[in-house]
């Protein structure tokens, strides 16, 4: 099994590096000016979250996001 997730993976890795939009999702989440943080979204569980647009008006502002690794996720929890 290990094998076989891991061969998934390797797959998922290389066709999301050819065509960018394969395996990503869209949520919209209402926010208000008086509430700092949020949760992230259930269905993003296990999952990466690539960037955040924020709907000020009517253009967004762009959040691209760092990917973190093992080597520097101290910093973030």
């Amino acid at each position: 099994m290990q094998t076989l997730n891991r061969a998934q993976r390797k797959a998922t890795n290389i066709i999301s590096r050819k065509y960018d939009s394969a395996f990503l999702e869209s949520t919209t989440q209402t926010t208000t000016s008086s509430q700092r943080t949020y949760d992230i979204p259930a269905k993003a569980a296990g999952r990466r979250i690539e960037k955040i647009e924020v709907q000020q008006g009517s253009s967004p502002i762009k959040f691209n996001l760092k990917q973190i690794n093992h080597t520097n996720r101290a910093q973030f929890i």
